[in-house]
């Protein structure tokens, strides 16, 4: 998301317009809002989209653990209100419906990427990475080359080189908006976690990039 809408979102939700709410709970909101867009030519394609915008928050809203998901919900909701406010358009809504009665995507298979499914495939299947390596690696095992950005692993005496570009990315992605600091996990199952993605959950979310019509 761009540096000044982030600004304003965590001032609007502050405010009385935004509910006042408590410097916390308005940092959290705006972490999670920061997850889910990841940067801004993102955003700028899925709010000028409603019906991939609501795609794209149950794929993530599936990606969470269930004790993270009532606060990515509220807190898109939140930052819809303050769109359509600073837009004076009509709130879109996100239906998200209820993980214990329903699947969110409907039974439909690959039908949305996760957000980090394009730079997974460029690291596991572009960049040759292992993914039980990938798994095993920190952000302090990750140091800048010149463009490339090389990944150790030192259980295996292994070096991989990926993008610099892609490992930026992530980097924020991992780190809710903001690098992601040396201990945690390359790949974390979710923004902010220090539990690592396992490799094979990896595997199906880069071979998700290719997205193929659901059979029956």
């Amino acid at each position: 998301m761009p540096r000044f809408a982030i600004m304003q979102f965590r001032k609007w939700l502050s405010s009385p317009e935004g509910g006042g709410l408590s410097k916390s709970t308005t940092a959290n909101y705006t972490s999670m809002v920061r997850g889910f867009f990841v940067d801004q030519a993102r955003a700028r394609q899925l709010l000028a989209d409603p019906k991939g915008l609501e795609r794209a928050a149950l794929a993530h809203d599936h990606g969470l653990l269930s004790n993270s998901r009532g606060m990515f919900r509220s807190s898109l909701r939140a930052f819809l209100r303050f769109f359509a406010a600073a837009t004076k358009a009509t709130p879109l809504e996100i239906d998200f419906l209820d993980f214990r009665t329903r699947d969110p995507l409907g039974g439909i298979k690959g039908w949305e990427k996760h957000p980090i499914s394009d730079l997974l495939h460029a690291i596991i299947y572009d960049s040759k990475v292992k993914p039980g390596h990938l798994e095993m690696a920190r952000w302090g095992d990750v140091e800048k080359a010149g463009g490339i950005a090389r990944i150790y692993v030192n259980q295996f005496h292994v070096v991989y080189s990926v993008p610099l570009d892609v490992a930026r990315k992530l980097s924020l992605w991992a780190g809710n908006g903001t690098p992601s600091p040396k201990d945690k996990p390359v790949v974390p199952v979710e923004p902010g976690s220090s539990s690592a993605m396992p490799a094979k959950r990896m595997v199906r979310i880069a071979g998700s990039r290719v997205l193929e019509p659901a059979t029956s």
